[in-house]
């Protein structure tokens, strides 16, 4: 299965910022967007900033991309059955 990622992480065409990126480089990024308002909703009790908040839903539809994208990845290299 790690083999078979492998592969797929080196075959998916991603976007990020209209320029290609690795599925590691697009990871990190989304990570970017998730930490900094996770962290001060942590410093102030649950509330966030406007800023944190487009963040946020700007990984989340980054995140639902991905996995459509692998899911269309895995589907075209498994074995028909």
């Amino acid at each position: 299965m790690q083999a078979e990622m492998d592969y797929i992480s080196r075959q998916i065409d991603l976007k990020l910022n209209n320029q290609e990126a690795s599925l590691l480089a697009y990871l990190k990024d989304i990570d970017n967007l998730v930490s900094k308002p996770v962290m001060t909703m942590h410093e102030c009790e649950g509330d966030m900033w406007l800023s944190d908040y487009r963040d946020l839903n700007s990984a989340v539809w980054r995140i639902k991309g991905l996995v459509e994208k692998l899911e269309h990845a895995l589907s075209e290299n498994s074995p028909n059955d």
